[in-house]
């Protein structure tokens, strides 16, 4: 399995450093994406009509965000799996966090928002946004700070913790309608 893991990921970081714009691109996706991921939802908050609903459907996917990054610091207490970049396997064009590589925070993260969009029927927005989430994927491993392995895994920790949020913290719930009210 390493060695497939290896292969494609040497297959995609192998563009790395030929073409100035798609290097910029891909740099501005594996930092930078999430940001402008996080800001819609923010901005979905305050959308006009529909407020109770999609206000619920913003603290879901910031919930699953949350939780997905708790799944995450779980996960790098039991396993240790080093940078490709710091392994000598590929060449990185960002810095990066000194923590272990598997599995992907960015992976993780990014997929929570767009699955907790997805779980909560927000369909079109969802889908928007899980491109959002798969470029980012991509770009981590294009840049050379990732395995695919780790952002696949970190994508399945992403909706996992969608899945568990939306199915445990319903629009009926008390919190959840106190909250929609604020701002």
């Amino acid at each position: 399995m390493y060695k497939f893991d290896k292969g494609i990921t040497l297959l995609i970081n192998g563009w790395a450093g030929h073409n100035s714009l798609a290097d910029a691109l891909a740099i501005w996706c594996a930092n930078d994406l999430i940001f402008v991921m996080m800001a819609v939802v923010a901005l979905r908050w305050w959308q006009i009509g529909g407020y109770p609903r999609m206000r619920h459907s913003c603290l879901v996917a910031g919930l699953s965000f949350l939780l997905a990054v708790g799944i995450n610091l779980l996960i790098a207490l039991f396993i240790h799996r080093i940078r490709p970049n710091d392994a000598g396997l590929t060449q990185a064009l960002i810095v990066h966090s000194r923590d272990w590589s598997f599995p992907s925070d960015h992976a993780a993260t990014s997929t929570a928002i767009a699955a907790a969009l997805w779980f909560q029927d927000h369909r079109k927005l969802a889908m928007a946004l899980f491109f959002a989430a798969a470029f980012i994927c991509v770009s981590r491993v294009f840049v050379g700070v990732h395995y695919v392995f780790d952002v696949t895994g970190g994508a399945f920790v992403g909706i996992a913790a969608a899945f568990i949020i939306s199915k445990s913290f319903g629009e009926d719930n008390k919190l959840s309608r106190q909250l929609v009210r604020i701002f």
